[in-house]
């Protein structure tokens, strides 16, 4: 075992020495157009795709492409952790390409990259157009998301009248909820808002959400629960993806989501791909299609879609609330930790590992 890992990390210092020597490399086999990319991807006939996302959900988001391009068939590992993108990336390394397109955690970007094992830079917007929003491509342009994690309000609307909908996060320190509102202890929302809000005014905030005693959940379906039964009114921060799977569910709930002014959002499913894929016409499609407002309709279904396009579903329901997404970047995965662990230390908790 200690003799197969050492030859991998061999072949892992050798290889990247070759890949970050001839960055042209990166792109060759690719389409130059986007008719070109169909072209060469309706040859290669299919593409091979590790995700995290389930089977259900990764069913009801391709169907849309398989309808596009029934000639290219997709081959789709559910579940693929980041574990695994890390096992998967050191065999692709060492000559073993398992799949063509998978999911990279927003935290191992630097590190996949500096690997050499993901493709790039990739020019995804000349050949997708200009309609795919920038935010939905990575700086290095060798990644693209295509799913997010706004960040709302809801509230129990049998229990809340209509001029106590919160519309604003502020609207969470009235006294009018006191002890009557569940907040997620890891308190997600207000480590987005911090690149809108600063140090100060989140420290501040934070004392004063405390101060408003929040019940605290150790979970955003907990959350959820406590305000579908009633133990309180509103939930003070959540994914909106929660609320919407609720619904579904029982559209009969009581549940409702309340965009706020702003809306704090963060990255999903981010992909890119593998360096060595057998299929890269394909995966650059797929990958792109998924991003697009075309593939955001299978987004709408989970509740993942992009605010940055208009004809989204959060995207429609945003600006009908005259809501703002507030977007910290493709890097602030590099800040949340200690941006987490400050707001933890005003109320009260330990720090997160993670």
């Amino acid at each position: 075992m200690r003799r197969t890992l050492v030859s991998m990390l061999f072949v892992y210092a050798a290889t990247a020495m070759i890949f970050g020597s001839n960055a042209n490399s990166a792109t060759a086999g690719f389409g130059n157009s986007f008719e070109e990319v169909v072209s060469l991807a309706k040859k290669e006939g299919k593409v091979r795709v590790g995700f995290t996302l389930n089977e259900a959900n990764f069913n009801a988001i391709i169907d849309g492409f398989k309808k596009r391009y029934p000639m290219i068939r997709v081959d789709f590992t559910a579940n693929v952790t980041s574990n695994a993108s890390e096992r998967i990336s050191l065999e692709a390394l060492a000559g073993r390409v398992e799949y063509d397109l998978i999911n990279v955690d927003d935290d191992k970007f630097a590190h996949f990259s500096k690997m050499g094992v993901i493709v790039g830079p990739l020019e995804w917007q000349k050949i997708f157009g200009r309609e795919l929003p920038k935010e939905h491509v990575s700086p290095d342009n060798r990644y693209i998301v295509f799913s997010f994690n706004s960040r709302v309000i809801a509230y129990n609307q049998a229990l809340v009248s209509r001029e106590r909908i919160p519309k604003k996060w502020e609207d969470c320190l009235d006294p009018y909820w006191k002890g009557n509102f569940a907040v997620h202890i890891r308190a997600h929302p207000f480590v987005n808002m911090w690149s809108a809000w600063g140090e100060a005014r989140t420290m501040d905030y934070i004392t004063r959400l405390k101060n408003n005693q929040p019940v605290w959940s150790r979970g955003m379906e907990e959350a959820l629960t406590q305000v579908s039964s009633g133990e309180v009114r509103m939930v003070c921060g959540i994914n909106y993806h929660f609320v919407h799977a609720l619904r579904k569910q029982d559209p009969r709930t009581n549940v409702v989501a309340a965009f706020p002014d702003a809306v704090p959002v963060a990255l999903g499913d981010t992909t890119g791909i593998v360096k060595g894929a057998e299929n890269p016409n394909a995966a650059f499609l797929l990958a792109g299609w998924l991003a697009s407002l075309e593939g955001q309709v299978g987004f709408d279904e989970i509740g993942k879609s992009s605010p940055f396009l208009e004809g989204s579903e959060i995207g429609k329901a945003m600006k009908q609330a005259g809501a703002k997404p507030i977007f910290g970047g493709w890097d602030e995965s590099n800040f949340t930790a200690e941006r987490r662990n400050k707001i933890l230390s005003v109320l009260g908790f330990r720090p997160a590992k993670k």
